[in-house]
């Protein structure tokens, strides 16, 4: 829930519900149900009763406790009506998350910035025809809150449309299960069967059928997954691009994915019925191959769409997440160092916090060795002197100049390091720009 939708619901709960409001306005002030049940001479079930309403109201869902969540969203949109000495608010500031290594948010984080990506996906998923599935594909590089969207996606599925989602990550699958076509598709079935809560026991026996392995796969998950669970359902597959690069998985993978889409996503009959879900396919970086750059199967299929860095306002917003009290002018200057790299911005904003620096402090020491964003500097260090094909374009687009090796490219982006800005690859900020230039990650005597 964005900015503006928060406070278009708090106005039309103050304007239908002004009971229910005033009821609000108690626990935001630190009351306990009961507390405000003898206040206002109600029966405790009756308070607890109009805060289930107001839970709703504010679209707080899912299990746990639902106070901590909607004293969340105040804390981000309107801190001013949380009571400085409410019991909550200082555990809640207190487990502000640092952003760790992944970057993800979980969805009742108070750090999350709304993303406009998030909108246009609701009203695809709104818009389309019910004789059709969507399927969206969605990039953002390494450090861009791809992985946070793609959870506030799933619980906005879950929630508001009711479907059931299944989203799994190929990233964090081992090496060896992409070590053939085979192994790839049969633990691909499995782990897709296991997200949607379906039981894999006969997986193993429909294996052994003598047919082709991209059709057993798909026949598979038709037979014993998809079509055992009801309308409406989404299947997220978020890593896509780990299979880029790996052949012979990587264009069959590919078009597998394309020809459900083609096959069996659309209505061709009013007597067929569609059992295959909506699919969400996520990547860091185009999904064009070393040797096939010129094309993927995925090309003119489904929607694609793009995360990009934060703008001035989105930066500005999370300084205030911070509680951080800046003015436009500092939240421009820390931009012109780390561009709208989330990130970046979250270990910048939490340790300016934690350690109690202004701009200019921060600023001094922000390519030293006591750096407080040294151990990332670091990591993106490593990352190129273990890989000297990586260094050696990274190297060539430090000096501006062009590097012909479209796969490092790839894995560049995918990292983070670099983007692409008016048709040009360029490093993805200013602080990379100085520090690798200082720090080089090839070495010179070789």
């Amino acid at each position: 829930m964005d900015k503006s939708q928060f406070h278009q619901r708090l106005q039309t709960l103050k304007d239908s519900a002004p009971e229910r409001y005033e009821i609000l306005l108690s626990f935001l002030a630190g009351q306990t149900a009961k507390d405000i049940a003898q206040a206002k001479h109600l029966a405790d079930g009756t308070v607890r009763k109009h805060l289930s309403e107001v839970y709703k109201h504010f679209q707080i869902a899912g299990k746990g406790s639902k106070q901590p969540k909607l004293l969340s969203l105040f804390i981000q949109h309107n801190p001013e009506m949380v009571a400085e000495d409410h019991p909550l608010r200082a555990k809640i500031q207190k487990e502000r998350p640092i952003p760790s290594s992944s970057g993800v948010l979980s969805v009742d984080s108070p750090l999350y910035v709304w993303r406009n990506i998030q909108d246009r996906i609701e009203q695809e998923f709104r818009n389309l025809p019910y004789d059709q599935r969507l399927l969206l594909r969605i990039k953002g590089a390494q450090g861009l809150g791809k992985s946070s969207l793609l959870l506030r996606i799933e619980e906005w599925l879950s929630t508001e449309l009711k479907h059931q989602v299944a989203r799994i990550d190929l990233s964090n699958l081992e090496d060896t299960v992409f070590e053939d076509l085979e192994t790839f598709l049969y633990n691909f079935a499995y782990i897709v069967t296991q997200a949607f809560g379906c039981n894999s026991d006969g997986l193993d026996d429909f294996w052994q059928k003598k047919i082709a392995v991209g059709i057993r796969c798909t026949d598979y998950l038709e037979a014993y997954v998809f079509s055992q669970i009801p309308d409406p359902k989404t299947l997220i597959i978020d890593g896509v691009d780990r299979v880029i690069g790996l052949e012979p998985i990587q264009s069959p993978f590919l078009q597998l994915l394309r020809s459900w889409h083609e096959q069996h996503m659309k209505k061709v009959s009013r007597d067929q019925q569609l059992v295959f879900p909506h699919l969400l396919l996520a990547y860091s970086s185009e999904p064009y191959a070393q040797y096939e750059l010129s094309g993927s199967p995925l090309d003119n299929v489904g929607l694609p769409l793009e995360l990009h860095e934060f703008n001035d306002s989105q930066i500005e917003s999370l300084a205030k997440k911070y509680d951080l009290k800046w003015k436009k002018q500092e939240v421009l200057q820390l931009k012109d160092w780390l561009g709208g790299y989330p990130e970046l911005l979250n270990h910048a904003f939490y340790h300016i916090k934690q350690k109690g620096l202004n701009l200019n402090e921060f600023l001094d020491k922000v390519k030293q060795p006591d750096s407080p964003l040294i151990g990332h500097l670091q990591k993106k260090l490593s990352l190129l002197q273990d890989h000297p094909k990586l260094a050696q374009c990274f190297e060539q687009i430090l000096q501006g100049q062009p590097c012909v090796n479209e796969f490092a490219k790839f894995q560049l982006e995918k990292a983070g390091l670099i983007k692409i800005e008016n048709g040009q690859y360029q490093v993805r900020c200013r602080l990379y720009q100085e520090y690798f230039q200082e720090h080089r990650p090839v070495n010179h005597e070789d």
